[in-house]
């Protein structure tokens, strides 16, 4: 529960323009109702131009997703979210390490990960490398991307396509799996 249900109460009640759903107490009132009456349902609210920060143990950002629109569900044990038109940087040792682009993210933290989806992109700020494809998961624990349903992950003059790969979050140490092809660019 170290994502959602301890950070979404702090950005709720940070977001500027939160949307209201129609007969639903304001996003900073139903989360704190969220937290502190364990018995209640799970309370659905839509974000509005808002961030979401997935901290590591010690309270350092592993991830900080800004977009203009979400839907987040949140109760006592667990919260979840689909955001829409995301950014997301992700930290290695408190600095940004690459930048995910996506139209669809669900962060889910009982699952303890970030699925983005529908044409996912990612670029590594420490080498440059872009990886592109229909999903990727990032596993905070691990500290790991995974792409599937066909990759393409380009490092200078080499582009390599896959059915799924595996890679730090930089980018730097990437594991290609099924019907790998290289391509080598002369400059």
């Amino acid at each position: 529960m170290l994502f959602l249900v301890a950070v979404l109460p702090v950005v709720l009640i940070g977001v500027a323009g939160c949307g209201q759903p129609a007969g639903k107490a304001a996003p900073r009132t139903a989360a704190k109702s969220a937290l502190q009456h364990p018995e209640k349902t799970t309370e659905n609210m839509l974000l509005k131009g808002a961030k979401v920060i997935w901290p590591d143990a010690k309270g350092r950002p592993l991830m900080v997703a800004k977009f203009p629109k979400a839907n987040a569900k949140l109760d006592s044990r667990s919260a979840a979210a689909r955001i829409k038109d995301v950014t997301a940087d992700l930290y290695k040792d408190g600095k940004v390490s690459s930048t995910l682009t996506a139209p669809w993210v669900e962060l889910d933290n009982q699952k303890k990960e970030v699925r983005a989806y529908g044409g996912v992109r990612i670029v590594s700020k420490e080498n440059g490398t872009v990886a592109v494809g229909p999903q990727m998961i990032w596993k905070p624990k691990e500290n790991k991307i995974f792409g599937s349903g066909g990759d393409t992950v380009t490092r200078k003059n080499m582009s390599v396509t896959a059915d799924s790969f595996v890679s730090d979050i930089g980018l730097g140490d990437v594991k290609f799996h099924g019907n790998a092809r290289a391509v080598l660019e002369s400059k």
